[in-house]
């Protein structure tokens, strides 16, 4: 966790810390009459409303990229081509598919296995040396009733990258693993569908 996060990203855990011990010092004060104590315990309490305000206000890379991340879920779900493929940068790197045929593929895929729902399960978020913003994320996909499929649980390494007038756009991006296991099968059967050898 970088300054930038601690101002910006300021998880709810830590503004309830803030918020609980900022209300303990006013209630010891209180019942002590030490101003001291009160005079802290609203300081604390002010400056987690502070940093409430500001995550609230200012939109972060990651904020961003995790907003983007569901918009990219669920339009595959909805098999919105023309919205996935709003949301790939022009240098895709996916399964040897450029961001037209990875935008097609995705729809077709749901339209195909009949994609009822995906629920994120975990997302972690990381900024990146070279400048890109990696995701890595837990995705539990769940099928239309007519489909003999049970839910399937994937994990998923996504890369953003930063585009001038778009905000950020995904880079790559690698199915890691499906019910727990190595995800290479999926790469296989996707390259296959190319007819890629």
């Amino acid at each position: 966790m970088n300054i930038g996060d601690l101002l910006f990203d300021v998880p709810w855990w830590f503004l309830c810390i803030l918020a609980m011990a900022g209300f303990g010092l006013l209630l010891t004060g209180n019942s002590r009459q030490n101003r001291q104590f009160m005079r802290a315990g609203g300081g604390v309490i002010l400056v987690g409303m502070i940093l409430m305000v500001l995550s609230m206000l200012v939109e972060t890379g990651k904020k961003q990229v995790r907003h983007r991340t569901g918009d990219l879920i669920n339009a595959v779900v909805a098999q919105d081509q023309k919205k996935v493929r709003e949301l790939l940068d022009s240098q895709l790197q996916a399964y040897d598919m450029d961001a037209d045929e990875f935008a097609a593929d995705a729809a077709k895929c749901a339209a195909d296995a009949g994609i009822a729902s995906a629920h994120i399960r975990s997302l972690r978020i990381q900024e990146e040396a070279d400048g890109t913003i990696r995701v890595e994320l837990d995705v539990t996909a769940t099928f239309k009733p007519e489909s003999s499929w049970p839910a399937l649980p994937t994990t998923w390494d996504l890369r953003w990258i930063k585009s001038p007038g778009h905000g950020y756009l995904l880079l790559s991006a690698q199915c890691l693993t499906i019910y727990g296991q190595d995800a290479t099968a999926v790469t296989a059967y996707i390259m296959a569908r190319k007819g890629v050898k």
